[in-house]
Parts: C-alpha cells; sequence; structure tokens
C-alpha cells in the first residue's frame, strides 16, 4: 500500500507538470482532424512526443498510420499495461468523437506509469499503441489482433469521451456490408427502355430495408447510405453501390439480421432486372466485454477525483469499437467520461466540446485515475495473478460472445 501511495504522488505531480502539454497534444490532433487511415499528422505529434518522454517508438506500425510505443524496466515478471490511442476524425463533422481527448489522455496515462516504474515503485511494461481507423467500422485493432500486436500485453485501457459517466458502457456486435448492383446504360430520355436502372435498384433495397425495420427488435439496428447513385442524370445508372452496418447485442441476432437484409438485396434486383452482388466484412466489431475488477479498481479510483458513475450504466448503449475485439483477447476496460457536454456523440455540438478547457479537465482527471488504476494492478501480487489468469480463460475461449460474418454464399 505504500507503494500505491507514492505511486499516486507521482501521478499526481507528473500531470500537475504536464496538464498544459497533455492539452496541446490533444488540441493539436483536435485542430487538424483527419480521414480513418489517413492521420498522418496525429500519428507524427504522438509519435515525437512519446519519443521526447523516453518510449522505443514503431511508425507504420501494422497499418501505415499505425505505431507502437514501448518502455521497459527489464522485470521479466512485471505486467505490460497496455494503453489505447484512438485519432481518426468523424469524416467532415472533426473530431465528433473525441478521439483527439483519447489519444492525449492514453498517451498521459502512459507517462504516468512510465514515471512510477522509473520511481522503483512498480516493474514491468507499459505499452502504447495507437490504433488508426476506429470510426469507419473496420478498425486497425483487428489487424493488430491478428499480427499478434496485443499478445504481450496483459491488459488495455482506454477512455471514451461521452455527455456521461459510464463504467460498463454497452458497445454492439458490428457486422458491415457492401452492396453493388450492375444494370446497362443508356440515354435516360432517348431510349431509357433499353437500359437496367441500378438505382432503382439501389433506391428498391434501401426502401426494403427501411420496412425491414418494423421487423427489428428495438436494440437491432441498422443504418444505410447509398454510397454511388449514378454519375448523370441522362445516364440510365449503370453502378450503383449502398453501404449497410448492422448491429445487434448477441450474435445470434445479427446472423438473423444478416438473412433478412440479403433477403432485401436480392428483391431488389430482382425487381430492376440487375445483378447484385453483396459481402459482409469478415472483421466484424464485437461487443465489449467489460472486465469487472479491473472496473471496480478504476471506479474506487474515479470516486476518490470526484468522478461518479450512475447505477443502470450497464443499459447505456454506445454504438460499436473494436475495443470489443481487444476485451476478448486482453482483460479490458472502457468507461466512457462525461465531458462537460449534453451534445450526442457524432454531431456538430460533441466536436466543439471536444476542444474545451472542460472537456480537457475531465478526461485528464479520468486519465489520471486510469493511472493510478494501472500501478495498482501492476503493483499488487493478487492482481496481477488475476490479470494472468483473466487473459489465459479469455485465449482459451471461456469469454463468450464472438460473432461471425456470414459469406454472401451462406446468406443466401
Amino acid at each position: 500500500m505504500a507503494a500505491l501511495a507514492d505511486s499516486k504522488q507521482v501521478i499526481s505531480e507528473v500531470y500537475a507538470s504536464k496538464k498544459g502539454e497533455f492539452n496541446v497534444l490533444s488540441l493539436e490532433i483536435w485542430k487538424n482532424p483527419e480521414p480513418s487511415y489517413g492521420e498522418m499528422h496525429a500519428v507524427k505529434v504522438l509519435c515525437e512526443y512519446l519519443e521526447k518522454e523516453g518510449f522505443q517508438v514503431e511508425r507504420e506500425f501494422v497499418s501505415p498510420t499505425g505505431f507502437r510505443a514501448k518502455f521497459s524496466t527489464g522485470a521479466e515478471e512485471g505486467l505490460n499495461a497496455g494503453f489505447v490511442c484512438e485519432y481518426d476524425a468523424v469524416g467532415e463533422l472533426g473530431h465528433a468523437a473525441g478521439h483527439n481527448l483519447q489519444a492525449a489522455s492514453s498517451v498521459a496515462s502512459a507517462i504516468a506509469v512510465k514515471k512510477c516504474m522509473e520511481k522503483g515503485f512498480i516493474k514491468g511494461q507499459v505499452t502504447v499503441l495507437g490504433t488508426p481507423g476506429e470510426d469507419c467500422g473496420h478498425g486497425s485493432k483487428i489487424d493488430m489482433l491478428n499480427a499478434g500486436a496485443f499478445l504481450d500485453v496483459d491488459f488495455c485501457m482506454l477512455l471514451a469521451p461521452y455527455s456521461q459517466n459510464v463504467l460498463f458502457p454497452n458497445h454492439f456486435h458490428l457486422v458491415v456490408v457492401e452492396v453493388n448492383y450492375t444494370g446497362k446504360a443508356s440515354h435516360s430520355s432517348a431510349a431509357p427502355w433499353e437500359g437496367r436502372n441500378a438505382l432503382d435498384a439501389a433506391v428498391a433495397c434501401y426502401s426494403n430495408v427501411a420496412l425491414l425495420r418494423q421487423q427489428l427488435k428495438p436494440d437491432w439496428h441498422i443504418n444505410g447510405i447509398i454510397s454511388n447513385g449514378g454519375s448523370r442524370p441522362n445516364i440510365v445508372p449503370h453502378e450503383t453501390q449502398l453501404k449497410f452496418w448492422l448491429r445487434a447485442p448477441e450474435q445470434p441476432d445479427l446472423v438473423l439480421m444478416q438473412l433478412k437484409c440479403q433477403a432485401c438485396f436480392v428483391a431488389a434486383a430482382k425487381a430492376t432486372g440487375c445483378e447484385v452482388s453483396f459481402e459482409f466484412e469478415d472483421k466484424p466489431n464485437y461487443a465489449m466485454n467489460h472486465d469487472s475488477t479491473m472496473s471496480e479498481i478504476f471506479q474506487h479510483e474515479a470516486q476518490q477525483m470526484g468522478i461518479t458513475f450512475t447505477e443502470n450504466d450497464r443499459f447505456t448503449h454506445m454504438g460499436s469499437t473494436d475495443m470489443g475485439n481487444v476485451s476478448l483477447a486482453v482483460p479490458t476496460i472502457f468507461p466512457a467520461i462525461d465531458i462537460g457536454t449534453g451534445c450526442a456523440i457524432h454531431s456538430d455540438g460533441f466536436t466543439a466540446a471536444s476542444g474545451t478547457d472542460a472537456a480537457h479537465e475531465r478526461i485528464l482527471k479520468a486519465s489520471e485515475a486510469l493511472a493510478v488504476s494501472a500501478c495498482n494492478i501492476m503493483g499488487d501480487q493478487k492482481l496481477a495473478e488475476y490479470i494472468r489468469t483473466a487473459k489465459v480463460a479469455l485465449n482459451e475461449g471461456t469469454s463468450d460472445g464472438r460473432v461471425r460474418a456470414l459469406s454472401q454464399n451462406e446468406a443466401r
């Protein structure tokens, strides 16, 4: 306990002395929003800062805008704490998910834990994983898992900026599908009867899926767009495309949704005389599996800093994330933190809130609690053994909840 008290003091000093730097790091990303897998500037500023702070950094890790930063005391018996960075923007909305805050808070936690290692209070390693592309539906954490990037990481932590404090936010299983229709081009006025209108097929498909919603359970979600509706009004569109995201809390529900949707896709093709092809991506996002012991530790430390959580937060749904995939391989927590706004995520209002002083104050307070929690876990022999056992259990498949995307042939 004395070591933990010493760690808390050191961590407090780190945040007090570097608060301005952490804020600058976040705002530099916030002012320069970049699309998924195009986060060149964010990676540059994050990697340069981590190198300045004494981490060994690997750039272009698994993907061109991925990175891995490590620090170790050289003690083989210690745990490896993983802090995850996300830094892509939400399209034209900018940082409407607060990924600038996420990246800065994870870097801050890692630096604080590193300082405690240097003081000799804890042994082990700290790893920062830069994971691009989270917001596009096929984030890089899945590729990093497949590449073995999390094999030597014992537990993972990340904060989610939000409009309330949620200890156990629910995240849905997610599968993405792309639907392509092929018709026949013709002049839309002189000889439309010579063509087969792929845009009609796309519109019929979208309408079919919209009508399907009355048959869906309240916690099943289908969201879609027509991503290509043709090129010119005077040409009967011969190629169109739609993209749908399917979400559900349970694997069997998501499989059933895929079957229902494929019927909508095929029916639109038959009605318009077009050909259809579709593919459910084979890298779905899994629902979050929050580690309850780690969550309790974080909750205790957060409460010490004035952060409170609601009683019924397990019923709060927050979309989908590839952190869910990580949580089925490594003990993980991903609590949501109120940044002082009533605006919903993925809105202009949340983008604005993510750059405010209030947001930085709140996220760094939670980040400090996260760092203390990590030191608590790493410095307690019983907790360290629990983490090792929990990770083995996950990788032996005793934790359920994996979801498999259907191939086109299976769906039919």
